[in-house]
């Protein structure tokens, strides 16, 4: 990583608590210049000068370098752990103490491909029965997640054998399938709310899995450490929390995480 991006990365950092540091460099230098190129910068350390000089445009760059749009199993890799490495234990432990529901909530869920993506793979490999719930700000993209009908396109992702059995044909399209869509409910929500720890549809909380993937990347670092703290207070103990590829959890709660990997930011609540 050249001179310039690695300051930016620096930037990125102490302005917004974020870690680019593990970003492809092509990709984030290609990214960067393009930002750089709409301002009207064609040399990247004057770009990296205006960043310095005026701290809005961190927003913008974020922006450029995150790729604001949702999908079935986005990030395939995400799913994979989760069923074949780290539910099976999770999921052992909650029957050795007599629970039979798993309870998951996509904070952030958008038009809702991930809170359904989250069902289908539950249903799959939970071996017990399950509820998600789906929230966001957007009234308009929860409408559509309700109807829950997506393009061709949209569903580019999907292996054939999850296509076949959880979704319906339809004219234009597919539909995801009813008994995926009995098991999700979508509400509006603000993480930010701090009179309200979880969505009222979800009454207490006490999720088995929360998923935030995304969402922390667009709030200054405060901010990050309220959503941090709600999200922590939500899950149950032992539940698991997955962020987006370059979000980790806020310091101030770290201890109270134990991360998987290093690849893949999935957490289990360990306090």
């Amino acid at each position: 990583m050249n001179t310039q991006c690695a300051r930016l990365v620096e930037l990125l950092r102490d302005r917004r608590g974020l870690d680019f540091s593990g970003y492809r460099s092509s990709a984030f230098e290609r990214r960067c210049r393009s930002r750089a190129e709409k301002l009207g910068f064609q040399d990247l350390g004057d770009y990296v000068s205006h960043v310095t000089s005026h701290p809005e445009e961190v927003d913008a760059l974020l922006d450029a370098l995150t790729i604001n749009v949702t999908s079935f199993f986005r990030d395939p890799w995400v799913f994979e752990l989760l069923a074949e490495r780290i539910l099976p234990g999770v999921v052992h432990e909650k029957v050795r103490r007599g629970e039979r529901l798993f309870r998951a909530w996509s904070a952030g869920c958008a038009t809702g491909e991930e809170a359904y993506s989250l069902a289908m793979m539950l249903m799959e490999h939970a071996d017990m029965e399950c509820l998600v719930l789906g929230t966001d700000l957007d009234v308009k993209a929860l409408d559509a997640a309700r109807k829950a009908f997506y393009d061709e396109g949209c569903v580019l992702n999907v292996r054939l054998g999850t296509l076949k059995k959880y979704f319906e044909a339809v004219e234009g399209g597919y539909r995801v399938g009813e008994r995926v869509r009995r098991r999700v409910t979508f509400a509006v929500h603000d993480l930010c709310d701090e009179h309200r720890l979880v969505p009222s549809e979800a009454v207490f909380g006490d999720f088995d899995l929360v998923s935030c993937r995304n969402v922390l990347i667009y709030y200054e670092k405060e901010a990050q450490e309220k959503i941090a703290a709600k999200l922590h207070r939500a899950l149950m103990p032992g539940g698991l929390l997955v962020l987006g590829e370059v979000e980790t959890v806020p310091s101030p709660f770290s201890r109270y995480f134990l991360r998987f990997t290093t690849w893949c930011p999935i957490y289990m609540k360990v306090v």
